[in-house]
């Protein structure tokens, strides 16, 4: 959480992460589109009594909301939930900016991925391409010996 009222931010990380269906969150984790709540002091949620909603209330003052999907394949890998301290909807503008910025969050995720499956695959074969020099030297020298062995057993034969 960045620049979350601390009483908020405490609340968050010592309460189990939970996720009511009908929550904001809920919603986008169902739908898997961006979900605005006008004001979260009218939304059922909170209406409820949820204990997730009414403390973004209470304690984040949070009136309007607006929570973007992560997207990857159709498979939710996270979200962005920015908020009001008033009830004010954002733009469909300001949405749109979430939007792309969630979009670039997940290429930026995936190229991370990928770098870090490509560092462990050159780790690989640098391992394998050691062993495999090891090995090749191994045979080097046994060929080496085996080479003094025959023309041993050459001379023993020739004589």
């Amino acid at each position: 959480m960045f620049n979350a009222p601390e009483p908020y931010v405490r609340a968050r990380m010592l309460a189990p992460f939970t996720r009511p269906p009908d929550s904001g969150l809920g919603r986008l984790a169902v739908t898997k589109d961006i979900i605005q709540i006008a004001d979260l002091l009218a939304d059922k949620t909170y209406l409820k009594g949820d204990p997730f909603a009414v403390e973004g209330v209470e304690l984040a003052g949070i009136r309007t909301l607006l929570a973007v999907p992560m997207l990857k394949d159709d498979q939710l890998v996270g979200c962005i939930i920015i908020y009001r301290q008033e009830p004010r909807p954002f733009s469909e503008k300001q949405i749109q900016l979430v939007k792309n910025f969630a979009n670039q969050v997940v290429l930026g995720l995936e190229n991370a991925r990928l770098l870090n499956e490509l560092r462990d695959r050159t780790c690989e074969l640098e391992r394998s391409y050691t062993l495999v020099q090891q090995q090749a030297s191994q045979l080097d020298t046994q060929a080496r010996e085996l080479r003094k062995l025959n023309e041993g057993l050459k001379e023993r034969v020739g004589e």
